[in-house]
């Protein structure tokens, strides 16, 4: 209710893995028996303050133009990552069913953890270099799109094929969820981070010799 109040919000929305499946799971003892069977049929509950309460599934979650902030319940990287590609999302608030099913989101987003210190964020990727490329090319990508165009799509092979040839590398994963923690939508990220380990994972260096200002384009990259 709090972070309602704080991100101007009147809307939650609880996201489990199956809404009409929410009146038989453990969650429906806490919330109420006849408030999760509401819920599980599309219906809205009236909280305090004005707020509205309603419940989607994984597969069909939508949210309008209002400010929204979700409750994620049963949750992981996977369902989370959903969540991450949608527009009016002001909080969320993450619930696993069992601790460590999220490690890239905890890494990515540094939340908040009830009855735990505060940590420092952590570090996605430590080669300097590689993360100066990639603020290079967030720059000049366009972030509105779900997937990548022909022309980001191309500057990435270049970017990562200049990286490789200089000898830097990513641990998997760690491009996408980069990505993601700045402004890339979830689908384009994920073929960035496919475009980056083709490369990575070349046997030796790559030909430059088609790329265009490679050197250039490097010696930016500090």
């Amino acid at each position: 209710m709090s972070l309602c109040a704080s991100e101007g919000s009147q809307s939650i929305i609880l996201l489990v893995p199956s809404r009409p499946q929410l009146k038989n799971t453990t969650l429906a003892g806490v919330i109420g028996v006849q408030s999760a069977k509401a819920l599980s049929k599309g219906d809205t509950l009236s909280l305090p303050g004005g707020i509205t309460l309603s419940a989607d599934g994984w597969k069909t979650f939508r949210i309008g133009a209002k400010k929204t902030v979700v409750i994620a319940y049963y949750t992981d990287d996977t369902a989370l990552e959903l969540i991450e590609g949608v527009a009016n999302i002001v909080g969320l608030v993450a619930v696993p069913d069992l601790v460590g099913r999220a490690p890239q989101w905890v890494a990515r987003w540094n939340p908040t953890v009830p009855g735990q210190p505060a940590q420092a964020p952590a570090v996605i990727i430590a080669d300097s270099r590689v993360v100066k490329a990639l603020e290079s090319l967030t720059a000049g990508a366009n972030l509105g799109q779900g997937m990548l165009g022909p022309i980001d799509k191309q500057s990435a092979q270049d970017t990562f094929r200049i990286l490789r040839n200089k000898g830097h590398s990513a641990p998997v994963g760690t491009v996408k969820s980069w990505a993601i923690q700045h402004g890339w939508k979830p689908k384009a990220a994920g073929e960035l981070e496919v475009i980056a380990q083709r490369a990575f994972g070349l046997s030796g260096k790559p030909s430059l010799a088609k790329v265009v200002n490679a050197q250039l384009r490097y010696d930016r990259w500090v």
